[in-house]
């Protein structure tokens, strides 16, 4: 699936038997929050948990089609759980880090060997194609 073609909406559901799915996670603030809800399965929840898309203030979401579909939006600032419960959020980092280093959990990477690489690595992620975390090597 490509998060940025048209009818991703439709692909989820075919994926998922002909539902929505029950949770979006959504980086991107409320620029995407249609298509979430166009994602969202029936009393579903949508997280916002950042503004990647760099988006201006937004508009109430459409409440019309939250309460038809009993859903749920909130939202979620690491800032925020960091002042108001840090010891929270030092678990969950000890947590992460424990399941990085039994290789539970793993980020895929991508060592370019030069800089002349760089501008294509970085075409792949804009074009939503790049997975995992870029490192340049940089030998002197």
């Amino acid at each position: 699936m490509h998060v940025r073609g048209a009818g991703l909406a439709e692909e989820v559901r075919a994926a998922n038997g002909g539902r929505g799915v029950d949770l979006v996670l959504d980086p991107l603030g409320a620029a995407a929050l249609d298509l979430d809800l166009d994602l969202l399965a029936p009393g579903g929840r949508i997280v916002l948990f950042g503004n990647a898309s760099g988006a201006g203030p937004a508009p109430l979401p459409p409440l019309t089609r939250l309460l038809g579909a009993n859903a749920t939006l909130t939202g979620f600032s690491h800032g925020g759980l960091l002042v108001q419960a840090p010891a929270k959020v030092a678990a969950a980092v000890r947590r992460a880090l424990d399941l990085l280093a039994t290789g539970a959990l793993a980020t895929p990477v991508t060592v370019l060997p030069d800089l002349v690489d760089v501008p294509a690595a970085h075409d792949l992620l804009a074009a939503g194609r790049g997975e995992g975390k870029y490192v340049v090597a940089l030998n002197p």
